[in-house]
């Protein structure tokens, strides 16, 4: 039996309640923003447009649902409602006011979630604009999908790549907020809370028996990479058939766990049942049958649901300190594709600030004394003896060009002779040039009869960014033989825009412990480069074949790779700390679950 309470079942009587009409916005109230997660529900495959996104979906006036809808309903959800901005960045509709469309990402935007219904009835209740970034994907459990950090910590597995992907969206969000919707009125933001909406992945022997744990888990973790332990919880079922163990055993832990958030923070978490909504009948139960009454409905109950955790009083977390120092904890820990600790060659050290002078990574004074296979190892990260490739886990394809990559670097005495020493590079992923790769290190060349040595990032048979470094103003990034540097090029660039590359190189000098940015202009816009088979301390052509030629000469350390761009304070903080965050000591949260005190131990 499914344990409730009243203020956690949200019933059909309550939802019937008449709605006041929408009142105007206050332009002093924070704009209330919710991070809304989960599978395929959440991103909504309710039938709303046929295929050529504006004639109405047959389906959607039915008098034989559950829970009709009239023409009149139709027309009002129709029309687009300014208070309420969906951001949905794996939807066919990205981001815009809130009308249908926001849904599962196919075919012109056709389908809707739970946004549609839930928006208007907040909307309806509240004189705050209201904003809901979506984070879902169909077909993903919390077992492993969405896996937290403390559950892999507690009970081993991998953090899943989409809780990693929602909270540095969010963050994203939260960072770039005014320029991410165009109607904020500069008043603030609240965080005001998250939404639940998954399951149907973890009805299995697996998933089901862990269920109470890792949600647990995820509510914890999101609250702490959020920065706010106060965040107010609305978990929502998903459809389920009361006949099936496994599904009644998720549900139940999903209200054993709002029960433990309730006992230990009264009043902070809600369950949603969908109990009533479209009973088992028809092949697409798992969607509530594509029917959009249902989704409308789910999302009345949710919108009810969020209204009985919202926080008393106005809150504006812009410029949270506990939330700023979130981002960096979560970024420091999760937003690198390579950070790993290669086996340290012996014998000769580079001034890392971080490590107090660590033992080099890399000792490559010349071609021949190269040890074949050099690399980082998928996993552990040491050096590996076979390919001598970092097989990025998240392999970004030719989509991702926000990215930053660093290193320890000392260099050694060259000839005075033109030529490339490389530091990071990556193939082309797949050899048809549809996109390509790079190269980032040291160039050798002549300038007014002098010979230098430059930064430079080269992407590769395209004319490069050759000229990237050199700059109008004078300060160029030039390296100077035995001498300690961290060095860092930061690439951020929007393809398709027309715009001139914003890359910079950075360079931090140990000697005088002074950071420069350079950025001279780039000889090519917007192209598509890759995170495939990455290699360290030496080039290679579009077909994964390295260039012997290209061998860094000198020491690397500490190599590294994010898949966002780092500020110029970001790198700074690494060059000084090694970190974007200095991390406390071990920390343990008491959560009271169902079966007692549950100890959450943070990495």
């Amino acid at each position: 039996m499914l344990q409730t309470t009243a203020r956690n079942l949200i019933t059909a009587s309550l939802l019937a309640a008449a709605l006041p009409a929408a009142a105007q916005q206050a332009g002093d109230d924070p704009v209330k923003i919710y991070l809304m997660m989960g599978q395929s529900n959440m991103e909504g495959w309710g039938n709303w447009y046929e295929n050529d996104g504006v004639t109405q979906h047959p389906t959607l006036i039915d008098p034989t649902d559950p829970y009709p809808l009239t023409q009149l309903d139709v027309d009002g959800y129709t029309a687009p409602l300014d208070q309420v901005w969906v951001n949905h960045p794996e939807g066919d509709k990205a981001a815009g006011p809130l009308a249908p469309g926001f849904g599962a990402g196919v075919s012109n935007g056709t389908h809707i979630g739970i946004e549609l219904s839930m928006g208007h009835q907040l909307a309806a209740n509240n004189t705050n604009q209201f904003y809901f970034f979506k984070s879902d994907k169909g077909g993903t459990s919390l077992f492993s999908d969405w896996r937290p950090p403390s559950a892999v910590a507690n009970r081993g597995g991998d953090v899943g790549d989409q809780y990693t992907r929602a909270i540095k969206g969010f963050h994203n969000l939260l960072n770039n907020f005014d320029t991410m919707y165009p109607e904020y009125d500069g008043a603030g933001y609240e965080i005001a809370g998250m939404v639940w909406l998954q399951g149907w992945n973890d009805y299995n022997a697996n998933g089901a028996p862990e269920y109470e744990q890792n949600l647990t888990d995820l509510v914890a973790d999101v609250r702490h990479d959020l920065g706010l332990a106060d965040l107010p919880v609305i978990i929502s079922d998903a459809p389920r058939d009361t006949t099936l163990p496994l599904h009644e055993q998720v549900a139940t832990a999903k209200q054993n766990v709002v029960n433990a958030l309730n006992t230990a923070q009264p009043g902070s978490a809600v369950y949603v049942n969908s109990l009533g909504i479209d009973p088992v009948s028809g092949e697409a139960f798992f969607h509530w049958n594509f029917t959009a009454s249902n989704y409308i409905e789910m999302g009345k109950r949710n919108a009810t649901g969020a209204q009985s955790v919202m926080r008393s009083g106005s809150v504006n977390h812009e410029g949270n300190s506990d939330v700023a120092a979130a981002w960096d904890r979560f970024r420091d820990s999760y937003s690198r594709i390579v950070r790993y600790e290669m086996d340290e060659a012996g014998g000769t050290t580079v001034f890392n600030t971080a490590g107090a002078g660590s033992v080099a990574d890399a000792v490559l004074t010349n071609t021949a004394a190269r040890t074949p296979g050099i690399g980082l190892a998928t996993s552990s990260g040491a050096i590996d003896a076979g390919d001598g490739v970092i097989r990025a886990t998240n392999d970004f394809g030719n989509l991702n060009q926000t990215y930053t990559l660093g290193a320890w670097v000392k260099l050694d005495d060259l000839a005075d002779t033109q030529g490339r020493y490389t530091i990071l590079s990556t193939e082309d992923s797949d050899g048809s040039g549809s996109d390509t790769g790079w190269n980032f290190g040291v160039e050798r060349k002549q300038v007014g009869g002098e010979w230098v040595n430059y930064l430079y990032f080269d992407l590769r048979h395209r004319n490069g960014m050759n000229s990237l470094n050199d700059s109008d103003d004078g300060t160029d990034l030039v390296l100077e033989a035995d001498r300690e540097y961290f060095v860092a090029f930061a690439r951020d660039v929007t393809l398709g825009s027309g715009e001139d590359d914003n890359s910079l190189f950075y360079l931090y000098d140990v000697l005088t412990g002074e950071l420069i940015a350079s950025n001279g202009g780039s000889s090519e816009n917007q192209k598509a480069t890759t995170f495939k088979n990455i290699r360290v301390g030496v080039g290679v052509d579009d077909y994964d074949v390295e260039q012997a030629g290209t061998m860094f000469q000198g020491l690397i350390d500490d190599a590294q790779i994010w898949d966002l761009t780092l500020s110029e304070s970001d790198i700074l903080g690494l060059a000084q700390q090694g970190s974007l965050f200095v991390v406390p000591e071990p920390t343990s949260l008491l959560l009271l679950g169902a079966g007692g005190l549950l100890l959450v131990r943070r990495r």
